[in-house]
C-alpha cells in the first residue's frame, strides 16, 4: 500500500518536471520490492542474550531497520528478527557472498555458530510462547513500529 503510493508520487513528479522541461520520461519500477525490515527489538534481545551467554559476537546490534529485504514484507505483518551471526573474521574480507564466505561456511566455527543460532532462535520462540509479560513488550513494540513512533 504505502509502496504503491510512493510510486504513483514519483511518477506525477517525474510527469510534471519532464513537461516543464520539454523532455519526455520513461519509469520502470521493480515489482518484487521488498519492505524495510522492522526488527522486533524486545524478540532481537532476547536472541542476542543467548548469544552473550554461548559467547558469540553479534554481527550488529539490533537495529529499526536493515533495509529491503524479503523478510521486511514478513516484518510488517507480525513481530520479527532477522538475526545474524559472525562465522567470518572482520579482517578476512568474508561478507556475505563472497568466496571467503563460502570457505567459511564449511568450517567448525560455522557449525557452532549454526548451533548457537538454532539454540537462540528455539529459546527466544520458548521465551515468547512462555512469558506473557515478553509477548506485552513484543506487541507494544510491533504495534509502535506499525504507527512510525519508533
Amino acid at each position: 500500500e504505502g509502496i504503491r503510493e510512493a510510486k504513483d508520487g514519483v511518477r506525477r513528479l517525474a510527469e510534471s518536471s519532464a513537461k516543464a522541461f520539454g523532455a519526455s520520461m520513461d519509469i520502470h519500477f521493480n515489482e518484487n520490492a521488498y519492505d524495510a525490515m522492522r526488527t522486533n527489538s524486545p524478540l532481537a534481545e532476547v536472541f542476542a542474550r543467548v548469544l552473550r551467554e554461548e559467547g558469540m559476537p553479534l554481527v550488529a546490534a539490533p537495529r529499526k531497520s536493515m533495509g529491503s529485504l524479503d523478510m521486511g514484507n514478513v516484518s510488517r505483518r507480525l513481530p520479527a528478527i532477522h538475526p545474524m551471526i559472525a562465522i567470518c573474521d572482520p579482517s578476512s574480507g568474508g561478507g556475505a557472498h563472497t568466496p571467503a564466505f563460502a570457505a567459511a561456511a564449511a568450517s567448525p566455527r560455522a557449525e557452532k555458530a549454526l548451533l548457537v543460532a538454532i539454540r537462540a532462535l528455539a529459546e527466544t520462540g520458548l521465551s515468547y510462547l512462555s512469558d506473557k509479560a515478553l509477548r506485552q513488550r513484543v506487541k507494544e513494540d510491533f504495534e509502535a513500529k506499525s504507527r512510525g513512533i519508533c
